[in-house]
């Protein structure tokens, strides 16, 4: 089990932006992201925990924007999602400006691994996930029971969840 650690914001002056983001200062004000520090004991596979939420209802869809990254990352996400976007994914690593129009109201957590750390928890080369959304169900049996747990709970306790899912694989 990870030891339980308060969540450290990586921006705790809530000053700047995520990195990589592409959306106009103005439009980002509208879905609100936090990154945190991974605990010490995932730092070497881990690169951030981070969350997003929004709450578009009445309003124009926002589009959200992300330069490439070579880093993977495992997605839960509740809310309004597209039909083609698994609500409990792993992102593969990105090679091109990816985009996403945010709509009605949603939350995601995730878990943005450090470049080639994929193969710390998948027995299957990163480049074999560029540039695709896997649902999660697909690699791990206990996704759905993760994804329960993570979502019925708090940040705090959620990425202890998703910290200790990832210390078991």
């Amino acid at each position: 089990m990870a030891r339980r650690q308060r969540l450290v914001e990586t921006r705790p002056d809530g000053v700047g932006r995520a990195r990589g983001i592409v959306s106009s200062r103005t439009s980002g004000r509208r879905a609100h992201a936090h990154t945190y520090a991974p605990p010490p004991e995932l730092a070497d596979v881990v690169a951030t925990l981070w969350t997003g939420r929004w709450d578009l209802r009445g309003q124009a869809p926002h589009t959200t924007e992300r330069v490439p990254d070579p880093c993977a990352n495992v997605v839960l996400e509740l809310g309004d999602l597209p039909p083609d976007l698994p609500a409990t994914r792993l992102v593969g690593p990105w090679t091109k400006l990816w985009r996403r129009t945010l709509a009605g109201a949603g939350h995601v957590r995730g878990v943005k691994l450090r470049a080639g750390a994929l193969r710390a928890f998948v027995p299957r080369p990163a480049h074999t996930f560029a540039d695709r959304i896997v649902p999660l169900a697909t690699l791990f049996d206990d996704s759905s029971r993760l994804a329960r747990a993570v979502n019925a709970a708090d940040d705090e306790d959620a990425f202890a969840v998703l910290c200790d899912w990832l210390l078991a694989h």
